[in-house]
């Protein structure tokens, strides 16, 4: 939806010579064996999670910034489109109704995808802005319902001058009212929404009309407060569904005037049948086209919108199917050759265009036709269909920056510099996520991620042996594509069972996709469960038949060496020891050539008064040992009742110091052949030492060390019962860098690493940065500085 200068061409080529070389706008062209366009983001299975994350990431960021200067608000309130490199807002009218309303379709819906909190947050703050700077009057016609255009840069909208003050457009109630409004208020519980989009639906219900070829059951820009028409070429548009949706959902919660919202569902169904899925007449949907443009601008948006609605809710039309596809063929065949010097075609990728009056080929549209076209394959194995919208949808994928930014696409990019916050973004990050709940198979192989659902999603957290989501409804059903099978699957506790088929309630594994289906009929809370598997260790991890003294007073140190036989990284030491009365610590050395060289991590003393049996001793920090090295595993106590767990095999040295500081290297005095029974994990700590009891409100106790640091800092922190988690590291600007930690965790002491990359896998520049730790509602932060 790029600033429309009516059907100005740009010739990006001449005759006969492709758009498009080697480089597809930033990002190097990747092409299969048969020369069909594939991913630029490897490998393939990530490709659609990583864009639906850039675009999302984005958005997030932008709730902090950039600021706009003229109100001291995020840009993101006030303006409709961003500049690609700088993110400054453009002077072009902003669209916040249909922004807002693209925008939470996906961030809900991607929430439940990641577990993401911030997008629920992002979701919230536009929401509450367009209910406080975005709400006409009660007392107009079209009363307590949302804005649909604003001037640039202003905080309270209904001021534009391109959709004219005081006009709004009735489709975007609609749109609003239920993607935004109403599934919110599933999410959170929260009335305020609920109010919102029962004043959308009043509204709407109120001002139907009876509709015809040339009228539509609501015009297309009206004068808020009169309800007149605001012009005589806006009698028309035929984007009724999200109406129509709205009216749905509303009437099977039973909320709101049930009576009215079924009578104008009948009505706008009906018309929208009789009228525009026979003749084909989609039209006006873009708010910033000039006012005299009217029935002749043709565009893909509500047909695919109404596709999407179809293929979703087969049950509501007994010829689905049929409509479906012909307005899919309308699509491909309106909006798919070549328009603006671009060819519909580019490496076996179909790209669509916008619509007449600005015939750019985008992003957003094309990943809807690729959406819908996963859908139809979803609904009946057509695999023509697969292949279409796997080639756009790849194609779409070239389309965002490593930044972040999505442009729409080459050509339109050169015409105008600056990125929709729609349509890059809310038209954007919703059809990837469509797509792999359509096709499984699309999404990460290596990932667990909820990839469907028939209901709102109001809360996810994912950890390494549990999933668990609660829905808003009891009854529901899921997809998701996980590593590993579950060992089971309950629903408010309850077992259910596993099936061939979802006949009944329980869920299905296919072991080849690696998909699980749930079904469940009366509950909400949702727990998966997977085997936990064996701890990477390093040492010995076996039963020592026998004690050997640790000496007190000449203390001294008994180191064992131990072949690394992977790459692990490792975070505590754990020993097999007798009573002390004392403390112990361990500490992991370098090897040179049989002897305990240098420590390369140490932990703290652990003091547990006659403790007799496996103790874990936290490492400094996580500890990375290569694959066919040698490490020595060493403890000491200054307890001369001190014993440890051995048996014969290993070779051990002693060296004799006095009880404090780790000497580099140790300077043996003895030689064994004794193995201990000690081992390094690659599993955190759960709860470490004699520590005081902790109560909701303790601190967080947030730590990094080393800090300064080059290669690893480790953030530690204790809870206090078990609670959501999420640790991100920001820049001074407050951008995020690194998403470190977010799931559920249980209560005790814990760690996580950061080393020293961002989310994109690339190295941070030498800086400081800020740690920021959320557990349930409590918040710490540290600064740390990463040097190069």
């Amino acid at each position: 939806m790029p600033q429309k200068a009516l059907l100005l061409a740009i010739t990006l080529a001449c005759a006969g010579t492709s758009v498009f070389a080697d480089v597809l706008d930033t990002h190097t062209v990747v092409l299969d064996g048969t020369d069909q366009l594939l991913s630029w983001i490897t490998p393939q299975d990530h490709a659609y999670a990583e864009a639906a994350r850039m675009s999302a990431e984005f958005i997030i960021d932008a709730m902090n910034g950039p600021i706009d200067g003229s109100n001291g608000l995020p840009m993101i309130h006030t303006h409709s489109e961003y500049h690609v490199d700088t993110f400054a807002g453009s002077d072009w009218a902003n669209n916040p109704a249909g922004k807002n309303a693209m925008l939470a379709d996906g961030l809900i819906s991607y929430y439940a995808f990641s577990g993401d909190d911030a997008a629920i947050d992002a979701v919230r703050e536009l929401l509450d802005h367009q209910l406080a700077h975005g709400t006409t009057p009660s007392s107009y016609t079209w009363g307590d319902v949302p804005w649909s255009a604003a001037a640039e840069g202003s905080v309270d909208y209904g001021d534009d001058d391109i959709e004219g003050v005081g006009n709004l457009e009735p489709d975007k109630v609609g749109e609003l009212g239920y993607h935004g409004y109403l599934r919110f208020y599933q999410f959170t519980g929260e009335t305020v929404y609920l109010d919102a989009a029962i004043d959308c639906a009043d509204a709407l219900a109120a001002n139907i009309r009876t509709g015809d070829a040339t009228h539509s059951p609501w015009a297309f820009r009206v004068d808020a407060a009169t309800g007149q028409t605001a012009h005589p070429a806006d009698e028309y548009c035929d984007h009724v569904i999200a109406t129509i949706r709205l009216f749905d959902e509303l009437v099977r919660l039973g909320l709101g005037d049930v009576s009215a919202y079924q009578s104008a569902r009948a009505n706008a169904w009906s018309w929208l049948l009789t009228y525009p899925v026979q003749n084909e007449t989609w039209a006006e949907y873009f708010e910033d086209i000039d006012q005299d443009v009217g029935m002749e601008n043709q565009n893909q948006y509500n047909p695919g919108q109404t596709a999407r609605y179809l293929l979703e809710h087969p049950e509501i039309d007994p010829n689905w199917l049929a409509h479906s596809t012909q307005m899919i063929d309308f699509i491909e065949t309106e909006f798919g050759g070549t328009d603006q010097g671009e060819s519909g075609l580019q490496y076996g990728a179909r790209v669509i265009a916008e619509q007449d009056h600005y015939n750019y080929k985008m992003a957003s549209h094309t990943s809807r036709f690729g959406a819908i076209n996963a859908l139809l394959f979803a609904a009946t194995g057509d695999e023509v269909a697969r292949e279409k919208a796997f080639r756009s949808l790849n194609w779409c994928t070239y389309m965002a920056r490593d930044n972040g930014a999505v442009i729409e696409g080459p050509a339109e990019h050169a015409h105008n510099e600056y990125c929709w916050y729609s349509d890059g973004h809310g038209d954007y990050i919703r059809h990837f996520l469509l797509a792999m709940g359509a096709v499984p198979e699309w999404a990460p192989a290596d990932e667990d991620h909820l990839l469907h659902t028939t209901s709102v999603v109001t809360s996810v957290a994912y950890s390494p042996f549990e999933i668990r989501y609660s829905t808003f409804d009891d009854s529901s059903r899921e997809m998701l594509r996980v590593t590993a099978e579950p060992v089971s699957v309950t629903a408010d506790g309850s077992v259910l069972p596993l099936r061939t088929n979802l006949d009944a309630e329980g869920w299905t594994w296919d072991a080849a996709s690696g998909v699980v289906r749930i079904r469940h009929d009366s509950a909400q809370d949702i727990v998966l469960s997977f085997e936990q598997p064996p701890p990477g260790i390093f040492g010995d991890s076996g039963e020592g038949s026998f004690t050997t003294p640790l000496w007190s007073g000449d203390a001294w140190i008994h180191a064992s060496r131990f072949l690394a036989h992977e790459d692990i990284r490792v975070w505590t030491i754990l020993a097999k020891v007798t009573a002390i009365s004392g403390s112990y610590k361990c500490a992991i050395y370098s090897d040179a050539e049989g002897f305990p060289l240098t420590p390369r991590r140490s932990t703290s003393e652990v003091t547990a008064p006659e403790f007799d049996g496996w103790q874990v001793f936290p490492l400094s920090s996580s500890l990375g040992l290569e694959a066919g090295n040698y490490y020595w595993l060493a403890i000491w106590t200054d307890d001369e009742d001190g014993r440890i767990y051995a048996d014969g095999g290993g070779l051990l040295r002693m060296g004799q110091y006095d009880y404090g500081n780790w000497p580099s290297p140790i300077t043996t005095s003895e030689q064994d052949t004794e193995s201990y029974s000690i081992y390094a994990t690659d599993q955190q700590p759960a709860d470490v030492g004699t520590q005081a009891p902790m109560t909701p409100d303790s601190p967080l106790s947030l730590t990094c060390e080393p800090n300064p640091f080059t290669f690893d800092a480790v953030l530690r922190f204790q809870l206090p019962a078990a609670e959501s988690v999420v640790a991100v590291i920001v820049d001074p600007s407050g951008r995020r860098v690194r998403s470190l930690l977010h799931g559920s965790l249980s209560a005790g002491n814990h760690s996580v690493s950061w080393d020293g990359r961002m989310d994109d896998g690339r190295r941070a520049p030498t800086g400081t940065y800020l740690v920021r730790l959320r557990a349930g509602t409590r918040e710490e932060s540290r600064r740390i500085s990463l040097v190069r």
